[in-house]
């Protein structure tokens, strides 16, 4: 019957490298461990496991790391859009105040939608109006908001869309890295949860050598 892991990943992962060094330096160790199925290939067997469980956490860590940055990188950008579209948002209300139309056209009235795809459209529909439309964007030159301004607008929903994509990507290569991550070191945690078990046996009356395999001094 499989044990359930409680120790943490790094915890579990130390216990095993000393376990398995411990397991392969001493030699009356070994020889008695021999005698009840652990001799030198099935020790081979555990280091691979340990091996793999090592790698696969490094893996873990880096795909960790990289979710981390790709979510910065789309929060930043859309903070940096947001700011722009905000702007200029309350400069275009107060330029066209009293023209129904061009509000209807760069969507001016009711409140701004929270979620992202919703906001998004709606920003992408003012500066793609403002761009199609130069009787819209001249108005706003007033208040200074340029046609680089306008230009800048684009490259930030470009570039936040980009970023979206990146994260949703760094996303699933995270979540699978945790998939096998946890699959080895189960693995290894199976492997000398058995180990332990059975030194526990063959040395019930030497408990420092028990304490060797379980990482203990």
């Amino acid at each position: 019957m499989a044990t359930k892991r409680t120790m943490s990943d790094l915890k579990l992962l130390e216990n095993g490298r000393i376990t398995i060094e411990n397991l392969q330096k001493q030699t009356e160790m070994t020889t008695i461990m021999a005698q009840f199925g652990y001799d030198s290939e099935a020790i081979l067997e555990g280091k691979a496991l340990f091996d793999a469980a090592r790698a696969t956490y490094d893996h873990h860590i880096k795909y960790k790391d990289l979710l981390k940055e790709k979510v910065n990188q789309f929060k930043v950008t859309q903070h940096q859009l947001q700011t722009l579209y905000g702007l200029h948002r309350k400069k275009a209300k107060l330029v066209f105040r009293n023209d129904p139309m061009a509000q209807t056209q760069l969507e001016l009235t009711g409140r701004v939608p929270r979620n992202f795809l919703p906001w998004l459209e709606i920003v992408r529909t003012f500066y793609n109006m403002l761009t199609d439309n130069p009787d819209l964007a001249h108005p706003l030159l007033r208040l200074k908001v340029t046609p680089d301004e306008i230009r800048e607008g684009h490259t930030l929903i470009t570039k936040l869309e980009e970023h979206r994509s990146d994260y949703f990507r760094a996303k699933g290569e995270y979540q699978l890295s945790t998939t096998t991550k946890e699959q080895a070191l189960n693995a290894l945690h199976q492997w000398i949860s058995t180990l332990q078990a059975t030194a526990k046996i063959a040395f019930m009356e030497n408990k420092g050598v028990v304490h060797l395999l379980e990482g203990k001094s």
